[in-house]
């Protein structure tokens, strides 16, 4: 099938404070079931978040960002999460969660080019 596909998406979050419910957004999780496709983009501004919120550890975050990369690309060492398909690792990924890192609701769009619209959203929707 060629053409346009749709696809579905979710802003990832840094929450620094949980209590406050503050966030800036640092992510783009982007999944397409018809194409198997499932990739994250990130782009962390280290100043403006230390600048924001002093006290986050920004090694501690870095070490998320891998974790959740590691996921995405089967490179993850934990049993449970290397052997989900691609769409249970994406529902897995984006599922609400009260930790510094956390997902948006997802949203649909659709798409002839998954990697560009990757790109394009992560320009809009981060920092």
């Amino acid at each position: 099938m060629h053409g346009r596909h749709v696809y579905e998406y979710s802003v990832i979050r840094l929450v620094p404070r949980v209590e406050r419910e503050e966030f800036v957004n640092i992510g783009i999780l982007l999944y397409c079931k018809h194409k198997d496709f499932l990739q994250v983009k990130f782009e962390v501004d280290e100043s403006r978040i230390i600048n924001l919120y002093p006290q986050v550890d920004l090694e501690m975050i870095k070490s998320y960002i891998k974790e959740i990369k590691d996921a995405v690309n089967n490179e993850c060492v934990t049993p449970f999460i290397k052997n989900l398909d691609v769409p249970s690792k994406f529902r897995w990924l984006s599922a609400k969660k009260s930790t510094m890192i956390q997902y948006s609701p997802i949203h649909v769009g659709r798409s002839d080019d998954l990697d560009k619209t990757l790109e394009d959203l992560a320009k809009l929707m981060i920092l």
